[in-house]
């Protein structure tokens, strides 16, 4: 892109996205795209299709218009609506049809000053016969464009919202994020563990959420909880045979595979801080050891029926040396 080109730029739907981890993706691509924009003049596509029964497409439209703007009755002068695929007649009875969508409009609607400025200045267009319309097939796209030039262009910050997604939508997806990631905990499946948090961790980058920040902490809790739980049982497993002597080469190759597997190569480490398992598997090592070295070397001249004990743990301290 190079600065003073003008582009037409199509950006993905709103409310027809396949789920919210999709929508916020959406959200905040097409706010980075507005970002790099000098100015602006957003472009409202009306289809027929969209219309609805009583208007009720084009009353969802206007509650997305007003998530989206800013203070829309401010900026209304620089905004492009475009009637698609609506016939002459129609376009004619477009007024009447936009009475109609207002007296069927809800209290939450008309609540909303964003929603109650786009319908009456939806109205205002159509009364004044001004309301654009465009046929791929027939109408000349350059014509077209120099319409859309006439409409005041405004910086991106003065025209829309920060962000057109609401605390309940961030919430919900980060709840569904930790089910997945609990799921995948209990499975096993250490690679979609590593992937679903990885994107909360990028979600709390962009965002300024406390409860982003909360539900990432205690999805690191839970994935550090479960390590520890299988580090254990591997940890008291290899301390049972070193006590009961029954440790031969193959259980030591076997302990030390399985803990650099949970230490290193499920990669848990570059999520959770401080995680340095195998440092503590050395130092339990170390301690088991030295603790059957003690116990061998106190014992005195041994019985004759002590000799097959001491004989099995000098062997486990060679294997562990």
């Amino acid at each position: 892109m190079k600065a003073g080109d003008i582009y037409l730029t199509d950006t993905p739907g709103w409310a027809d996205t396949a789920g919210v981890e999709v929508q916020i993706a959406n959200d905040f691509g097409v706010r980075k795209a507005l970002r790099k924009c000098r100015a602006s003049v957003p472009v409202v596509v009306i289809s027929k299709e969209s219309w609805g029964s009583r208007g009720k497409g084009i009353r969802n439209l206007a509650m997305t218009i007003a998530s989206i703007f800013e203070d829309y009755e401010s900026i209304k002068n620089s905004v492009a609506i475009v009637m698609n695929r609506f016939s002459e007649v129609e376009i004619n009875q477009m007024e009447h049809m936009i009475d109609q969508v207002m007296e069927a409009m809800t209290p939450t609607e008309k609540s909303s000053r964003n929603c109650s400025s786009f319908i009456s200045h939806l109205r205002q267009l159509a009364a004044n016969h001004e309301l654009l319309t465009f046929d791929p097939l027939k109408d000349n796209a350059q014509e077209f464009m120099k319409k859309l030039l006439k409409y005041s262009f405004q910086p991106p910050k003065k025209l829309f919202q920060g962000s057109t997604l609401g605390t309940k939508e961030i919430k919900q997806f980060c709840g569904e994020t930790a089910k997945r990631v609990k799921y995948h905990l209990k499975v096993g499946n250490a690679e979609m563990v590593k992937y679903f948090t990885k994107s909360l961790e990028r979600l709390n980058e962009l965002l300024d959420e406390d409860f982003v920040s909360t539900e990432l902490t205690h999805i690191r809790d839970d994935i550090e909880k479960t390590v520890r739980e299988d580090f254990k049982k591997i940890i008291d497993e290899f301390g049972y045979k070193v006590r009961d002597l029954s440790l031969d080469k193959e259980a030591v190759e076997r302990h030390f595979s399985e803990v650099k597997h949970i230490a290193n190569d499920l990669g848990y480490e570059r999520i959770i801080n401080n995680l340095d398992l195998a440092k503590e598997a050395e130092m339990y090592y170390e301690e088991v050891t030295r603790d059957l070295a003690n116990k061998f070397m106190k014992q005195g001249a041994p019985k004759s029926d002590e000799l097959s004990q001491n004989s099995k743990a000098l062997g486990v301290l060679k294997l562990l040396r």
